[in-house]
C-alpha cells in the first residue's frame, strides 16, 4: 500500500527537524545520514527517497528556515509599489525573524563555518528578488545609483545577521543600554544603510 500524503508530509517534517537539530549541534560535515535517521527513526533509504542526498537535505533545511520571511517579502513586493517604507519593513521582517529564532542564528553560524560555497549560509536564488527590488528602487529614484543594489542588500544582511550572532558578547556593555537594545540597533541599521543609500531627492522627501 502506498504511503498516504499526510504520512509522507509528517515524515519529511520529522527528517527536516532532526537534520536541522544535528546540523546546528554538530555541523554539516560531522552529521551523517545514519545519525539523522537514528534521530528521527527513519531508514537511510527513506531519507534518500525524500531528499536525495545530505547536501539536498541541508539546502532544504535552509529553505524551510527562510520560507516565511521570503513569502512575506514577496507578498509586499507583489501588493505594494516600491517605497522606502517597504524596504524598511522587509529589513524589520528579517530582523524579527532572527530575533525570534535563535536556532536559525546558530544554523547560519554553522553554515558560515562550513566554508563551502555549495553550503553557503543563504541560497543566492532566494536573494535575487531582493536585488531586483532594490534595482527597481534605484530606477524609481529612491536609492542611489552609484552603489550596486547587491552591495546595499549584502550590507543590510550582514549588519542584521551579525547583531544576533555576536550580541551575547556585548550583553553587559553599558553603552548598549539594558533595555531596547534590539530596537535601537535596528533603527541604526535603517539610518546607516537604508537612509545612507537613499538618493538626495528621497532624503529630502523624508526630512
Amino acid at each position: 500500500m502506498s504511503r498516504r500524503p499526510r504520512d509522507a508530509e509528517a515524515t519529511r517534517k520529522a527528517i527536516l527537524d532532526a537534520a536541522e537539530d544535528l546540523f546546528v549541534k554538530q555541523g554539516f560535515g560531522s552529521t551523517s545520514m545514519a545519525s539523522i535517521g537514528k534521530c528521527c527513526g527513519c531508514a537511510n533509504s527513506l531519507i534518500v527517497h525524500h531528499f536525495g542526498s545530505k547536501e539536498a537535505l541541508w539546502n532544504e533545511v535552509k529553505e524551510r528556515a527562510f520560507a516565511d520571511f521570503v513569502a512575506e517579502s514577496q507578498r509586499i513586493f507583489r501588493d505594494q509599489p516600491v517605497s522606502v517604507e517597504g524596504m524598511r519593513h522587509t529589513t524589520e521582517t528579517y530582523f524579527n525573524l532572527l530575533k525570534g529564532n535563535p536556532q536559525l542564528v546558530r544554523l547560519l553560524l554553522r553554515a558560515e563555518m562550513e566554508r563551502d560555497p555549495e553550503r553557503a549560509r543563504m541560497n543566492t536564488r532566494q536573494l535575487e528578488p531582493f536585488v531586483a527590488r532594490m534595482e527597481e528602487a534605484q530606477e524609481a529614484g529612491f536609492l542611489r545609483k552609484d552603489i550596486p543594489a547587491v552591495h546595499i542588500l549584502l550590507a543590510l544582511i550582514h549588519m542584521v545577521t551579525r547583531w544576533f550572532e555576536a550580541r551575547h558578547l556585548f550583553s553587559g556593555w553599558e553603552a548598549l543600554g539594558a533595555d531596547g537594545a534590539d530596537e535601537r540597533y535596528l533603527e541604526s541599521v535603517h539610518k546607516l544603510i537604508l537612509e545612507g543609500a537613499l538618493s538626495p531627492e528621497a532624503r529630502e522627501a523624508i526630512a
